[in-house]
């Protein structure tokens, strides 16, 4: 496992269609040679011979680090860098602390199941679901996730990466 990783995550996917959208993406990367052609032990890919194509100029020296790829096909919530302190109310903007036990407890509602999951908003009362909830650091809430460990993506590759996959995706930079 590393220490730093960009998660690019489909929030849109069903789960159902997530393991076949996975194949095709892992396909499109190992065609670019950005990663390998098998999993390792540990399932997960590892850098292929372009890698740095994806990478900004200050990692494509890195050759000692691992770069690998792990594939989520799951349910998932992908926490920030930073874990998201600053969360804002997606109807009227208030900040309000991820502390908030409403927040939590909307994140856990969402993580069990409930797409609809809302959290309520200390400052107007309008509830959202979690997943409009615009936070400071990214949260990714998904059930396909890309999760590139060692890895500082340029913003062209991420661009290049959404048209392949059809979507935008959730950029979420991370320590793991």
């Amino acid at each position: 496992m590393s220490d730093f990783s960009h998660s690019l995550v489909d929030q849109s996917i069903s789960l159902a269609d997530a393991p076949a959208e996975a194949e095709r993406m892992i396909a499109w990367l190992q065609d670019r040679r950005i990663i390998g052609m098998t999993k390792d032990e540990d399932g997960e890919y590892r850098r292929g011979e372009n890698f740095g194509d994806a990478l900004t100029d200050d990692w494509r020296q890195a050759q000692s680090i691992s770069f690998s790829l792990k594939v989520y096909t799951e349910r998932r919530v992908f926490l920030p860098l930073e874990n998201g302190e600053r969360l804002h109310c997606p109807a009227c903007g208030a900040e309000q602390m991820e502390s908030n036990e409403n927040w939590f407890e909307a994140v856990n509602r969402w993580h069990e199941g409930d797409d609809a999951a809302s959290a309520t908003c200390v400052g107007c009362g309008a509830q959202a679901p979690v997943t409009q909830w615009r936070c400071e650091a990214p949260w990714g809430f998904g059930n396909l996730g890309f999760e590139f460990n060692d890895w500082t993506l340029k913003s062209e590759f991420i661009a290049e990466f959404q048209r392949a996959l059809g979507r935008p995706v959730v950029v979420v930079p991370c320590w793991c």
